[in-house]
């Protein structure tokens, strides 16, 4: 696992723990660092199965075995932070937020993908929509073809045809960590946390940001939260879909350094 130093003592706030999506790498996050430069440092750690961070596919994962991974980084961490996350990262850095080990000033997560408060919710059509590309998704890799479950799943968060458009590079990043990927369902999905108990555990301020062009059972997730949790306000990036960090990083990054500021002041007002 990597990441770069804790917070530097001449800078102005507080640390940013970032947390990439699946098929990503702590590099997701280079322009983040780069836009709070000079006042936040940015920890952007590898997870399981990604960049320089190893992990066994035949492991049955859960979200404590993505929180224990963060076991240096969080070690390392002398006073409290801010918690990013997105997508399957999102659901990880909610997992973290909830759990206690770690201090939060505050918690922005892009269209975490708690697929389990759709069937809590009941709304069934858009936990069943996501549940059939997990299942198409799972189906795939046992049948030993990666590339199968690779491109509706590409094209489904991305758009039809986004598979088709990839670079080679980028296409062998993908199928390299399809097993991982495949891993990954399952904490998003068996779960029975109500909203309400992840409420009585966020009192801290909560971003909630989702991409105007997303799928729908993500914009419902976030919803959800963004009406469910205490201090959760939602914030909807113009032109961008469920990758929005990646693909329109200067919207994402423009309304969660406003975000870092404006929880910096309450605590300030507070204190």
């Amino acid at each position: 696992m990597t990441a770069p130093s804790s917070a530097h003592p001449r800078l102005a706030g507080a640390p940013v723990l970032a947390l990439h999506a699946s098929s990503s790498a702590g590099a997701q996050w280079r322009g983040l660092a780069e836009a709070l430069r000079g006042r936040h440092a940015v920890l952007a750690p590898d997870l399981l199965g990604y960049g320089t961070t190893p992990f066994d596919p035949a492991t049955e994962l859960t979200s404590d075995h993505e929180i224990e991974a963060l076991a240096p980084v969080l070690e390392r961490l002398s006073g409290p932070v801010h918690l990013v996350g997105h997508s399957y990262s999102g659901l990880t850095a909610l997992r973290l937020a909830a759990s206690g080990r770690v201090a939060l000033l505050s918690l922005t997560l892009y269209e975490p993908i708690a697929f389990w408060l759709l069937r809590l919710a009941g709304d069934m059509a858009l936990y069943g929509e996501a549940r059939a590309l997990a299942d198409a998704y799972r189906a795939a890799i046992r049948r030993g073809d990666r590339e199968g479950a690779a491109r509706p799943y590409l094209d489904y968060w991305n758009g039809a045809g986004a598979y088709a458009r990839l670079s080679e590079r980028a296409r062998s990043a993908l199928l390299a960590t399809a097993l991982k990927t495949d891993r990954e369902w399952a904490p998003a999905f068996e779960d029975d946390t109500p909203l309400a108990a992840l409420a009585a555990r966020l009192p801290m301020s909560v971003l909630i940001l989702a991409g105007e062009r997303t799928v729908a059972p993500a914009r419902r997730i976030c919803d959800l939260l963004a009406a469910g949790l205490p201090g959760a306000r939602l914030a909807i990036v113009p032109g961008a879909g469920h990758m929005g960090p990646i693909t329109h990083g200067p919207a994402v990054n423009a309304p969660l350094a406003a975000h870092l500021v404006a929880a910096e002041g309450t605590l300030a007002r507070a204190a």
